[in-house]
Formats: structure tokens, sequence, C-alpha cells
């Protein structure tokens, strides 16, 4: 998280927009291709689908904060290549963060209807969105 954070000081937000389409497609790979291959990987051991699916998305959830440091040290963050990967990474993120709060939500044995679930808790998540960009602001 170190790593990361060092590379988001150097970064400004107005360079992500010229990486967007790059970073969207990326990130979006970075989660399918892992998710597909955890699948895969699934059907071998013949886990449970609950397993199963945790270990999707434990394998989606990828770093790529080794490569923002050398990318920062080598002063090359800025570039279209580092942006694009400081962008694909947060898209990356989120996607994961989604899915295993998502997954945590209709695991719960107490939860409700599975839809209800899922509700409460993408509207927690948009309420700490909301409230952490404000005290950021």
């Amino acid at each position: 998280m170190l790593l990361m954070s060092v590379a988001g000081l150097d970064l400004h937000i107005s360079d992500m927009p010229q990486s967007g389409k790059v970073s969207i497609l990326a990130g979006s790979l970075g989660v399918i291709v892992p998710f597909g291959l955890g699948a895969g990987l699934s059907l071998v051991f013949r886990l449970g689908t609950s397993a199963a699916l945790f270990i999707e998305l434990i394998l989606s959830a990828t770093s790529v904060s080794i490569s923002a440091q050398t990318l920062l040290e080598l002063k090359v963050l800025r570039s279209r290549v580092g942006v694009g990967l400081l962008g694909a990474a947060v898209f990356d993120d989120i996607l994961v963060v989604l899915g295993v709060s998502i997954f945590l939500a209709l695991a719960q044995p107490d939860s409700g209807s599975g839809l209800a679930s899922i509700l409460i808790v993408l509207l927690r998540m948009l309420l700490y969105l909301l409230v952490a960009g404000a005290l950021g602001l």
C-alpha cells in the first residue's frame, strides 16, 4: 500500500483521462483472465461453488505496486505507459473489491434476500465514498 501511495503522490488526476480506454481494457482483462483461470482450477480440484467463486475473486486481485515503483524510480511514471498502468490497477482493484463485497454479502448466513444484501453493501460503499471524498476535499 505504501508503494502505491508514493506512486499516487507523483501522479496528477488530470493525467488519468488520457489512458481511459487502455486502463479500462487492461483492468477488465486483469480481472477476467485470472477469474477464468481460477474457474478452470476450481473444476480440476472439484471445489464447491462458494469456494470456487472465492478463489476466482482472490486470483483476480493483482498487485502492480512493484511495477509502479519501478516506473517511479525510472522517472517514467507520468508517461503514457505509467499512467495506463496505474489506471488499470485502479480499475482492476475497484472491480475486485466490488466482487468480493458482493460475494461476502451473499455468503452471510443471516443475510435476507440476495438482492437486498447486495444493495445494502453497494449503498454502504457509496456512502463511504461520499464521506471520504468530502473529507478529502
